[in-house]
């Protein structure tokens, strides 16, 4: 289960989606597989979901000039 919430959200980040966003796709009941994981973990589930999107965007981050937050692509120095 963890391992496909970790793909799940790897396929969201790489979309262009922020962390705010992703956690709301694993909120919302509607979602199907994310909600499932986000109910599995009861109580802890969004703190869970927190950490798998903190961790994905750590991995997933070039080595300098990445904001995750940032939509428009461009690259900091």
């Amino acid at each position: 289960m963890e391992e496909i919430a970790q793909r799940l959200v790897e396929e969201f980040v790489q979309q262009g989606f922020t962390a705010p966003q992703i956690l709301a796709i694993f909120r919302n009941p509607l979602s199907g597989g994310p909600y499932a994981f986000y109910q599995a973990k009861g109580q802890k589930g969004q703190q869970w979901i927190s950490g798998v999107i903190i961790q994905v965007q750590e991995k997933l981050r070039p080595a300098r000039g990445y904001d995750p937050e940032d939509r428009t692509g461009e690259r900091r120095a």
